[in-house]
This record gives C-alpha cells, sequence and structure tokens, in this order.
C-alpha cells in the first residue's frame, strides 16, 4: 500500500472535485456577467438622473417629459378620482413596498426566493 493515499480517479471522465471546481468557474463567469451589466445599467441610470436633475426652474411640464411614466400614472389616478391613491401617514401606514419588490425580482428573477425572504423579514405581513 503506497505512503500517501490518494483519492480514486473515476475509471471514465473528470474527478468530482475537477467538475465542481469548474461549475464554480462558470458560476463566477455568470456573476460577472451580471455584475458588469448592472453597473451599466446604473451609471446610464445615474447619467439621466444628472441631465434630468430638476432646480428651482423645473415646471411640471419638464417633469411630464422626463417620466412620462409618472405622468400617465398620475392621468389615471386623477380620471379615476383616486385622490389620496398614494397617501401615506407615517404614524398609520406602512409604506408600500410591493413597487419595489416586484422590481427587483423582474431584474434579477433567478434571486426571486431571495428577496421575497428578505422582503419578509424586514416587512412582515406584506
Amino acid at each position: 500500500m503506497p505512503r500517501h493515499s490518494h483519492p480514486q480517479k473515476p475509471m471514465f471522465g473528470i474527478p468530482p472535485i475537477r467538475l465542481k471546481k469548474m461549475q464554480l468557474v462558470e458560476e463566477a463567469k455568470v456573476d460577472r456577467e451580471k455584475a458588469v451589466s448592472d453597473m451599466a445599467f446604473y451609471k446610464e441610470r445615474l447619467a439621466l438622473l444628472k441631465i434630468n436633475r430638476t432646480t428651482r426652474d423645473t415646471t411640471a411640464a419638464d417633469l411630464r417629459r422626463i417620466y412620462p411614466d409618472i405622468a400617465k400614472e398620475i392621468d389615471e389616478e386623477i380620471d379615476n378620482r383616486e385622490w389620496f391613491k398614494d397617501v401615506v401617514e407615517a404614524c398609520r401606514s406602512a409604506p408600500d413596498t410591493l413597487k419595489y419588490r416586484n422590481f427587483l425580482k423582474e431584474r434579477y428573477p433567478d434571486q426571486a426566493d431571495v428577496i421575497d425572504q428578505q422582503f419578509d423579514l424586514i416587512i412582515p405581513g406584506k
């Protein structure tokens, strides 16, 4: 019997430890691609926010042009007479985190379960 025993290699194919290592490397590559994509997304978003920075001279018409999705939502709420739909009383109401939760789940679908778990820890019962 040899002095040092080494794990036996499988008769065919790649050793299991090497397979695991290859799998980890591939997962790291995917994670890196996502991180690079996220950085590009947030850099673009930051540039947009800097270009559209609001000042004392910003008008409601400017805001409607910059944020058409919000303008559309406001128009629909006015048409439906939902005057206090988004009003939150700080002492009585918890913030509605559903939009942000859904945004994150849409952006990171493979992390949906983790996102739900974290939101449930922070805001139970939602």
